[in-house]
């Protein structure tokens, strides 16, 4: 029975669970079952079982925070955060307990309570994305105040979880945080150096072919990856298929106008559109 579960035969474990749950009155059953339906989509039906096995064995960690997580996923914040509550008490180094206790805080709008769970549950498992990532997403979410230190942990995914969809999702944060900051630096206004980055790097590239701008288009990609310091100009960098020196945003820009030279009408997730439209405009107008 235990291989079927381990194995994901969910759907054939199920009805055997159920029988053996109605003639014995074993914890480790009662868990199953319930963990089995709340596994399969039917989280408020596994409600039933999982208390069961906690009337038979209070001690059951893992079964209150399969409870914890039936809860949550039937909107019972509330009950979901006491069960993984529970779960902690019994068993203080279960990164798992703490991360799902920590994710339905911050869902509830609990983020300031949630983040010492985050810390604690990265801490106990630095190969879990998930809770590499929800430290990072609970940080961001408490403000201004903490996102310096939200860029840096989602700059830490990317890092070690490249090829993981926490990696990508850390990513996309990081480019959201740069926009905000980006805009925040001229009070939403149009970025009068991004402006000029991007007339020369249409200057530049028009003597380029295709091939070669690709190229350097990927190279920026590649490098923003780890996250680009926009609103650093002392810091700067270098490209293997570009000559010069470049900042931050500065690369945004090339990257901008290298990739609308494939894609004219296609979003290259910049937050550089206004700025695009006018050194096209400025240039245009020369």
């Amino acid at each position: 029975m235990l291989g079927l579960l381990q194995n994901g035969f969910l759907e054939d474990a199920l009805p055997v669970l159920e029988a053996l749950d109605g003639m014995l009155d074993d914890a480790e059953i009662a868990y199953s079952h319930g963990l089995c339906l709340s596994e399969l989509g039917r989280p408020a039906e596994a409600v039933a079982p999982l208390q069961r096995a906690l009337e038979l064995d209070p001690t059951h960690a893992n079964a209150f925070i399969a409870l914890g997580v039936a809860f949550a996923r039937t909107g019972r914040a509330d009950e979901a955060a006491n069960a993984l509550r529970d779960a902690v008490k019994l068993e203080p180094e279960n990164a798992f307990a703490k991360r799902n206790l920590a994710a339905v805080l911050m869902r509830a709008g609990r983020a300031a309570e949630a983040l010492p769970f985050f810390r604690q549950a990265a801490s106990l498992a630095p190969a879990d994305p998930g809770a590499q990532l929800g430290l990072a997403q609970c940080l961001e979410e408490l403000g201004p105040s903490h996102v310096k230190e939200a860029a840096e942990q989602y700059k830490a995914v990317v890092k070690r979880f490249p090829d993981h969809q926490a990696g990508e999702m850390a990513e996309e944060a990081l480019t959201r945080i740069g926009h905000e900051e980006m805009r925040a630096a001229v009070d939403g206004g149009l970025r009068m150096d991004a402006v000029m980055y991007m007339q020369a790097a249409l200057e530049r590239f028009a003597k380029l072919d295709q091939a070669k701008v690709g190229q350097i288009v990927m190279e920026i990609a590649l490098l923003g990856r780890n996250g680009l310091e926009i609103n650093k100009p002392a810091v700067r960098y270098t490209l293997q298929n570009l000559e010069g020196e470049f900042s931050g945003l500065a690369l945004l820009a090339y990257m901008h106008v290298g990739f609308r030279m494939f894609d004219a009408k296609g979003d290259a997730g910049t937050g550089l559109d206004r700025e695009y439209e006018a050194a096209v405009k400025m240039r245009r107008e020369r």
